[in-house]
């Protein structure tokens, strides 16, 4: 009879296991799928962009700072752990920074230095992402024409659900901002630095 208990408590620990294996990797990839955060309102302030607000243009020493409320829209509690990494590629202003604000205010004087925080489902934080310009822009992608307007509409955040952690490309609809597109030339002048 000894053997038989055994076995049976043997059984019962291999599916306990399996089971335990099956729902972590459920979990997994749930987390890895999904896209919970959305971004809210948001307050736009430029910064050393050119003369017209409705169309900044490609600056080195241009910045952009944008409040908005970063939401949780998934089922599960997300922890923000700070920027991701994006190819900025092309991009004319790429992320710098992320600090936590009100969601209103554009301004790094009224933010505070981020620390990981964690979101619960339907809720949301005011942050404030700064975007300064692609100092790896390469300005041969662009041609002697203007180009139409390149629009300012991502951030990539790190976050984990359930200490799994995963990327993030949250878009903005509309963009934050339209940035006049520059010709190659302009391009060059834009970005080349400037004499001590």
């Amino acid at each position: 009879m000894r053997r038989e208990d055994g076995g049976i408590a043997l059984r019962l620990l291999l599916w306990a296991a399996l089971l335990a294996i099956v729902a972590s990797a459920v979990l997994f990839v749930y987390v890895r799928v999904q896209e919970p955060l959305a971004l809210g309102e948001t307050t736009v302030r430029l910064v050393k962009t050119g003369a017209n607000s409705e169309a900044p243009r490609l600056r080195r020493a241009g910045t952009i700072h944008v409040a908005t409320t970063l939401r949780n829209e998934g089922r599960m509690p997300v922890t923000i752990t700070g920027l991701g990494d994006a190819d900025a590629g092309a991009a004319l202003y790429v992320p710098t920074s992320l600090a936590l604000g009100d969601g209103e205010t554009a301004s790094a004087d009224a933010a505070a230095d981020f620390t990981p925080i964690t979101i619960d489902p339907g809720e949301g934080v005011g942050v404030l992402i700064t975007y300064e310009a692609n100092g790896d822009l390469d300005c041969s992608v662009f041609s002697a024409e203007p180009d139409a307007s390149w629009p300012l509409r991502a951030v990539t955040v790190d976050a984990s659900a359930y200490a799994m952690p995963f990327t993030q490309t949250v878009l903005a609809t509309p963009p934050f901002a339209r940035i006049e597109g520059p010709t190659r030339d302009q391009c060059r002048a834009a970005m080349e630095p400037r004499a001590a």
